[in-house]
């Protein structure tokens, strides 16, 4: 995976930002040290309470949220940055 121009040397920060209506509510930041789906589901787990609602890209590393007891939406299947970001 291509992280873009200028990302080397930089951290990777897993966020989370809760819907509060047409808003958003309280948001969490975490430091991650790669995308796996290892590294990914920690961090959630630390900051999402299980049973809760998540919407995220396509990115393969999330396809275990189900099985650790979140509900999982995919809402935009591509996983590139660009024009086309989550809501």
């Amino acid at each position: 995976m291509s992280y873009g121009r200028g990302a080397e040397g930089k951290v990777l920060v897993l966020e989370a930002a809760q819907q509060d209506g047409k808003r958003i509510g309280r948001i969490r930041l975490r430091r991650i040290t790669d995308v796996s789906g290892h590294t990914l589901e920690a961090a959630i787990e630390g900051m999402i309470a299980p049973g809760s609602r998540l919407r995220t890209d396509g990115w393969r590393g999330y396809n275990g949220l189900e099985a650790r007891g979140y509900s999982h939406e995919v809402i935009r299947q591509e996983t590139r940055l660009g024009d086309n970001l989550l809501p």
